[in-house]
């Protein structure tokens, strides 16, 4: 069960991870667009598109970060004593 959900959750992290890395360059990307033609709505408004989808794109990324991490089988590690 734990191995099926660690490589769900590594490809939703690749998908979710590539795709914030997408809407943060088109967002940085319409800004410097924008300032170098000196369009101020284009500035403003890559930004508001993009904003809110980016930032979930990043919870989601980091959600199936912590639950692939936290599925990864750990049987090999040793665990070291209290003594």
């Amino acid at each position: 069960m734990k191995k099926s959900v660690n490589s769900a959750t590594k490809f939703l992290f690749t998908l979710s991870i590539s795709i914030f890395f997408v809407l943060g360059f088109l967002i940085v990307g319409g800004q410097a667009l924008g300032l170098i033609i000196q369009n101020s709505d284009l500035i403003s408004s890559s930004y508001a598109l993009l904003a809110k989808p980016s930032i979930a794109m990043a919870v989601i990324a980091g959600l199936m970060g912590y639950i692939n991490y936290n599925t990864i089988d750990k049987s090999g590690f040793k665990e070291e004593d209290d003594d």
